[in-house]
């Protein structure tokens, strides 16, 4: 299996409810706001989050045993970075917070969606919610605060990961959508919360098993941007000093082939920097992941 597929896999694991971001288990809760460091991923964690994958890539992926152990090291990876992040207090952050508590109510909501629409046609997420429901909930003034706060750090984050441009403004037509969508997914997260114990153990298991995953891809990709960029950074004082120690690297040839050489030197030291601290984060926070089977999928039939 090639390196690109292998990525792709991953990510699909950490995407497989592209429509939602992250939440936390709970034992008492269908699922709530903290959890400690993620230290061990199941074999029936890895069942649940790899169901929905691409079955182009697990066909491939159940014939290849290095490709396997690939997906378990960068597991492990993106678990220990999160892991990491938590340690150093990136979750204090209030906009982080208030994520973490919108990725709840995301999660439950959808996956209750999907539990309780199970065998009917596929519809829009939440499109069963009933305009008297939605009258109900804004009647309650104190939403159109949690909305806002809601608005104005997803808005931030979005900036932030350059998923959104910075000078970006939205329109009044995608606040209106914003601001729907938001009370879709608070009553249908408090529908299911009312309902926990009847929505059986294995809808609290998937639940619980997609929120490890999906909060720590949001957190490892937090403490990157956030910390680990900063720490990789090569100093152009750094590179003259690689390439003293190198006579191969002749920066005194043409410019042309000069800055060629100093660019190569600078990701060659970033990526050794990269490596250097990946290795020490991993040795601190060790996770393990169980041997697991790749589920067995028809192509045809997820066509």
């Amino acid at each position: 299996m090639s390196k690109t597929l292998i990525i792709s896999l991953v990510f699909s694991l950490v995407s497989i409810l592209a429509q939602t971001y992250l939440a936390t288990p709970n034992f008492t809760k269908i699922a709530s706001l903290e959890i400690l460091c993620i230290t061990k991923i199941t074999k029936e964690d890895m069942a649940i989050l790899l169901k929905d994958a691409d079955p182009v890539q697990l066909e491939l992926l159940s014939k290849d045993p290095e490709g396997k152990k690939k997906i378990a090291e960068n597991l492990s990876q993106l678990l220990a970075v999160a892991c990491q992040g938590r340690k150093e207090g990136i979750t204090n952050a209030r906009n982080i917070k208030r994520e973490l508590e919108n990725i709840r109510m995301l999660l439950t909501a959808t996956i209750y969606d999907k539990k309780i629409n199970s065998g009917k046609s596929p519809m829009q997420p939440f499109r069963n919610i009933t305009k008297e429901q939605l009258d109900k909930f804004w009647n309650n003034k104190s939403h159109e605060a949690e909305f806002q706060e809601t608005f104005i750090s997803k808005l931030a984050l979005a900036k932030e990961s350059g998923n959104i441009s910075k000078d970006k403004e939205l329109t009044q037509d995608e606040i209106k959508l914003a601001k729907d969508n938001y009370a879709r997914i608070a009553i249908y997260e408090a529908e299911a919360q009312a309902k926990a114990s009847e929505l059986g153990e294995d809808f609290k298991r998937e639940l619980e098993s997609q929120i490890k995953l999906q909060q720590a891809q949001f957190l490892s990709e937090i403490y990157a941007r956030r910390v680990l960029a900063e720490k990789t950074k090569v100093t152009d004082e750094e590179i003259r000093l690689y390439i003293a120690k190198h006579p191969e690297f002749d920066t005194k040839a043409q410019k042309t082939k000069a800055l060629k050489i100093k660019e190569y030197v600078r990701t060659k030291l970033e990526e050794e920097k990269q490596k250097k601290i990946l290795d020490g984060i991993l040795g601190r926070n060790p996770v393990e992941i169980e041997d697991f089977e790749v589920p067995k999928v028809s192509v045809k039939s997820k066509q």
